[in-house]
C-alpha cells in the first residue's frame, strides 16, 4: 500500500488576496477558529469603516497602499508594511485616500486556553 502524496504548506502572498473593486472594500477571510480569525482587506479609494469598537483585540497590518487609521482622537498614517495595534473595546476608524489592502488580525480574549493535547 502505497502512502498519500502529502503537498506542503505554499506561501500565501498577501497582495493577491482580497481583489480591488471599485467602491467597495472587499475581503478574503485566511484563517478562523475560536481564537480568533485573519483577514485581508481590499479598500477602493475612498472607502474605509466608520469609527467603531470590537470586544475583541485587533492588528492590522498594512500590505499595500496606505491606511489613515483614527484612533485616540488623532489620525496616524499606517504605509506598507507597518502595523497598528487595537486594544480591545478602543474605538477606531480606517479610511483608504487611495486603493489599500491591509490584513486584520482579530484576537478572542474571551475564549479560554485550549485543552491540553492529548
Amino acid at each position: 500500500m502505497s502512502s498519500p502524496v502529502v503537498t506542503p504548506p505554499a506561501p500565501l502572498v498577501l497582495a493577491e488576496q482580497a481583489a480591488y473593486t471599485a467602491g467597495t472594500v472587499a475581503s478574503q477571510k485566511l484563517l478562523a477558529s475560536a481564537g480568533g480569525s485573519a483577514t485581508v482587506f481590499a479598500f477602493a479609494a475612498g472607502e474605509g469603516f466608520r469609527e467603531h469598537a470590537t470586544p475583541h483585540e485587533a492588528l492590522l497590518v498594512v500590505v499595500d497602499g496606505e491606511a489613515v487609521v483614527t484612533f485616540g482622537g488623532a489620525d496616524h498614517r499606517v504605509r506598507a508594511g507597518e502595523a497598528f495595534h487595537f486594544p480591545a473595546d478602543a474605538r477606531h476608524a480606517v479610511h483608504a485616500e487611495a486603493a489599500m489592502r491591509m490584513l486584520l488580525v482579530v484576537l478572542r480574549t474571551d475564549v479560554g486556553p485550549e485543552p491540553p493535547a492529548p
